[in-house]
């Protein structure tokens, strides 16, 4: 595994600590975060502050791509292209939306530009988590990262399809825990919490969400747009990291 994840549950132990010790109104203002969590948006109202977004995945391997997402407001699309470490494109998507509804989706070739139809249903989850999860024939899952809009909507997703109560840190399939985190994004202290989602080996709802290990992820609030700087998504055997880099907001 790779050690950078890791990372994430540091900052959950010491923010469960610190949740432990700080004043009751301190600590209730950060419980708007958590109220962002049990009550999601649509994608289109999570998308609607961010006009462009910028990460970097790694893998457990070491690998690392980059990821660049611009949404148009007019016309209620997203570009997102997928680069190597270098910045060579390689892959790129136009999804369209409406409320909380893909509508259309689209690949684009890196090498000429041509357009072609996409399985919606392929790529909802990846889209709005980031993630692609992948099974292989002998039961092993495999991660594979996807340029989707992750680091504004996977927690909702995963929230949704695990039954989390976020303000009760319980779920019926996983072991939920949150805390205020101190967390610097591009040298700003923005008012963050961390959050672990452990899944448990339980009989659970036909997702595929239940074939991750566990899912960290650090909240912030900047600009006032609610996003996720930091999420882990780990199995047995492999582990990302999804690492905002910047993010903007429209006009």
């Amino acid at each position: 595994m790779a050690s950078k994840p890791v990372i994430i549950t540091a900052a959950l132990f010491i923010a469960t600590i610190v949740s432990g010790v700080v004043g009751y109104a301190y600590y209730h203002s950060y419980t708007s975060l958590v109220s962002s969590l049990a009550a999601p948006p649509s994608l289109e109202e999570a998308l609607g502050k961010v006009s462009k977004l910028s990460y970097r995945i790694t893998s457990s391997n070491g690998t690392v791509w980059l990821a660049e997402v611009i949404v148009n407001h007019a016309n209620k699309t997203v570009t997102a292209k997928l680069m190597d470490s270098n910045g060579t494109l390689l892959e790129e998507y136009i999804i369209g939306y409406s409320n909380n509804t893909i509508v259309s989706a689209y690949r684009v070739d890196p090498r000429t530009g041509n357009r072609t139809g996409v399985d919606i249903a392929r790529i909802d989850g990846p889209f709005r988590t980031s993630v692609t999860i992948l099974r292989s024939p002998t039961g092993e899952v495999g991660l594979e990262p996807f340029p989707g809009v992750g680091p504004v909507y996977a927690l909702y997703t995963i929230g949704k399809a695990l039954v989390v109560d976020w303000h009760g840190q319980t779920s019926p399939f996983a072991q939920v825990r949150w805390g205020i985190a101190n967390y610097q994004f591009n040298g700003e202290k923005l008012k963050s919490i961390a959050v672990s989602i452990v899944v448990q080996p339980t009989p659970a709802p036909a997702t595929e969400y239940n074939s991750l290990h566990a899912v960290r992820a650090v909240v912030s609030e900047k600009d006032g747009i609610i996003f996720f700087p930091e999420i882990s998504y780990s199995t047995a055997t492999a582990e990302l990291l999804v690492k905002v880099t910047s993010i903007s907001a429209s006009g």
